[in-house]
């Protein structure tokens, strides 16, 4: 048994069975008939219930005050149910007019049960008879005493915020002995009523069931075959049978059986070839040398160009470059074809800057761009994203961005340290909004860790790949401790003693 305050759209054409399966509804709005924009009060009642039970509604009219009164009856019993919604902003003649009902109720049935809303959060459960009330809470108080009536709610079923808890949801009853065993739950949500209807579409919803359809004899079928196939005649009807002579006639009939007496013509594939627009170069070639060995380098583009003319593959010579590394370089000048390359500071080499001082920072600065334009699109995106949610968008989204080739590079500058890991601090924010906890309360919050953990955690991986697999091509990278002074395993990599070293991040 269920009784709500209505806050949907209605009108007569809803009937019982279209609200709730297996229940009879009663409403009724502040004037006694349906209205179309909500409003109003109504009662649900199974029909497991109401099996040996006749209900009529009770007469009355409580203007401004939205109320439902029931009276239900059988061979032996009859009691009266009421449910009640009470604005707060309810005029002191239309409480007067609401009790009076209620109070005439009483007189009229040994068994009276009334739910509703009264707002009136100022009157303490149980009544305390020496604290003073207004003047609607006050007739309330009157109405139970004089009636003999009891309220059994006791704890607060309002919680909003900047209030105090306050029992609003009121059950009056002259037959306390017959209601027990109260359970108060968890209030589903605190001020926002769409969550409760979203959970109750959510559970009255059940499997989608094949729909009725008539079939061209008038016949209603619902099986799901028989269905499926009216639904498919419907859907050809659109589909027209185009006429056959507008179709090209072929020159020539081939009245072969087998395969081998198809004939092709060199000429016509030579022209064919000719005609097609190909561009034919090679991509990502590179070549390195020391800057004494500039010859070696100047006869390997000389044999790459040798090779590409003569398998009619012609260099892009717009997109070769010469790097320099190294500040003392002597930056030799190198030809192609007596074209002469020319020189950058920095290039993208699978989504790597390389740059000629072996500097990072121009490579942080741009994958910083890339994964704050993917950060602002998820928060435009998913605007109202939990932690854990916005954890898992952001480690498939972005965090991708700020750790790819980390093997490769890593940043030893404590600004592009600090700018990749602005990006997450800045990420972690988004969900909290502006009460958040401290970054690395936020952190373990969304399951992640800070961002030079996963590079040092990265080159582990790599070195331990490189140590323990014999045919490793980084192998040679690692030097072992051979020294017998030493205990343990032997893969012990030997202490660098270098100036050169001394203002270097440690890396494993």
């Amino acid at each position: 048994m269920s009784f709500d305050k209505v806050v949907e759209f209605m009108n007569k054409a809803v009937g019982d069975g279209d609200i709730l399966n297996l229940t009879r509804s009663y409403t009724k709005d502040v004037n006694g008939v349906l209205t179309l924009l909500g409003g109003g009060v109504c009662a649900y009642i199974s029909d497991l219930v109401l099996e040996n039970f006749t209900v009529t509604p009770l007469a009355g009219n409580t203007s401004g005050i939205d109320s439902l009164f029931l009276k239900v009856a059988n061979s032996s019993i009859t009691f009266a149910l009421g449910c009640v919604y009470r604005p707060s902003s309810s005029l002191l003649k239309d409480d007067i007019t609401l009790f009076n009902q209620i109070c005439n109720i009483s007189n009229s049935y040994d068994k009276v049960y009334i739910f509703g809303d009264l707002n009136l959060p100022n009157v303490d459960w149980p009544i305390s008879g020496s604290r003073p009330y207004s003047s609607s809470s006050q007739l309330l108080v009157d109405l139970l005493l004089n009636s003999h009536l009891d309220q059994l709610i006791t704890q607060p079923t309002r919680f909003r915020s900047n209030q105090k808890p306050s029992v609003v949801d009121l059950v009056i009853t002259s037959d306390d002995s017959s209601i027990s065993n109260l359970e108060y739950l968890n209030p589903i949500e605190n001020k926002d009523t769409k969550t409760l209807f979203k959970y109750i579409r959510i559970t009255l919803s059940g499997p989608v069931k094949t729909v009725k359809v008539k079939d061209a004899a008038g016949m209603v079928n619902e099986n799901s075959y028989t269905v499926a196939d009216i639904f498919a005649d419907s859907f050809a009807k659109v589909f027209t049978v185009e006429p056959l002579f507008g179709m090209p006639n072929l020159s020539s009939v081939c009245n072969s059986n087998s395969i081998t007496d198809i004939k092709f013509s060199a000429d016509a594939v030579s022209e064919k070839l000719r005609k097609l627009k190909v561009i034919k170069s090679p991509d990502d070639i590179k070549l390195y040398s020391s800057s004494a060995n500039y010859r070696d380098l100047e006869r390997d583009l000389r044999a790459i160009y040798d090779w590409t003319h003569d398998w009619l593959l012609p260099l892009n010579l717009d997109k070769c470059k010469v790097l320099h590394l190294g500040n003392n370089n002597p930056k030799h000048v190198y030809f192609v074809d007596n074209l002469l390359l020319s020189c950058t500071d920095s290039h993208v080499d699978l989504g790597v800057v390389v740059t000629s001082n072996l500097s990072w920072t121009e490579h942080v600065q741009r994958v910083a761009s890339k994964a704050n334009k993917m950060l602002f699109l998820l928060t435009k995106t998913f605007s109202k994203a939990s932690p854990l949610v916005f954890s898992k968008l952001f480690k498939t989204y972005v965090r991708p961005l700020l750790e790819f080739a980390n093997g490769v590079w890593s940043p030893i500058l404590q600004k592009d340290i600090l700018c990749l890991e602005s990006i997450q601090r800045r990420a972690t924010r988004f969900p909290f909004g502006i009460n958040r906890p401290p970054y690395c309360e936020r952190l373990r919050l969304m399951h992640l860790c800070p961002l030079s953990d996963r590079r040092k955690r990265g080159d582990l991986i790599i070195t331990y790949q490189a140590l323990s697999n014999s045919f490793s091509p980084m192998r040679h990278l690692f030097p072992l401790n051979t020294s017998d002074r030493t205990r343990g395993h032997p893969l012990k990599l030997p202490m660098i003693c270098d100036y050169t070293f001394l203002s270097t991040e440690a890396w494993i």
